[in-house]
């Protein structure tokens, strides 16, 4: 018989014996919540531990096809690799280590930001070619050019030295086209 409660109903001379097995408690613990486990376990007893390597996210994010990635155990035991024995000679608590790979969402958050921004530099140019005035893109498109004449750097017409090499620019007509 297993248990730690007896009744019994003695009716004469008994002779009792009981016997005693020591056991350790073992706790997994991970994010995974199929690999969370608290047992016990007789002393010297070998104990199998086994992760799937890769496995879907449940609940309301599984649709999106995030998945769970082992990476490694930890705690009492570390080790790579996703199935592990260990022997109870004393408690042990150990970690079931998952990651969670967003790679499934990488690709459509950058299509979808490419697309949000050529649409937003489409408006912003729209925007900006009805509030310039027709005069004035005119005056943009058939301005010349001017050049310091000591340097041959491009100048505004209005500048009475030049930023790039300092020198002065004497008056409109010194400045060449």
């Amino acid at each position: 018989m297993n248990g730690t409660n007896r009744t019994l109903m003695l009716d004469g001379n008994s002779k009792l014996v009981g016997s005693y097995t020591t056991q350790y408690l073992l706790h997994v613990n991970s994010i995974v919540p199929t690999y969370s486990q608290t047992a016990w376990y007789n002393t010297g007893d070998n104990v199998s531990l086994r992760v799937a390597r890769s496995l879907p996210v449940g609940g309301p994010l599984s649709f999106l096809g995030l998945r769970y990635e082992f990476k490694d155990w930890s705690g009492d035991l570390e080790s790579g690799s996703s199935s592990i024995n260990l022997t109870m000679d004393r408690p042990k608590a150990l970690n079931a280590n998952f990651v969670v790979d967003y790679t499934p969402l990488v690709l459509p958050a950058v299509l979808l930001l490419g697309i949000l921004g050529g649409v937003v530099l489409v408006i912003l140019r729209r925007k900006r070619t009805k509030s310039t005035p027709p005069e004035e893109q005119t005056a943009d498109a058939t301005a010349v050019p001017k050049f310091c004449e000591s340097c041959g750097e491009p100048v505004e017409e209005d500048w009475t030295h030049c930023v790039h090499c300092g020198k002065t620019l004497r008056s409109p007509e010194t400045v060449q086209s």
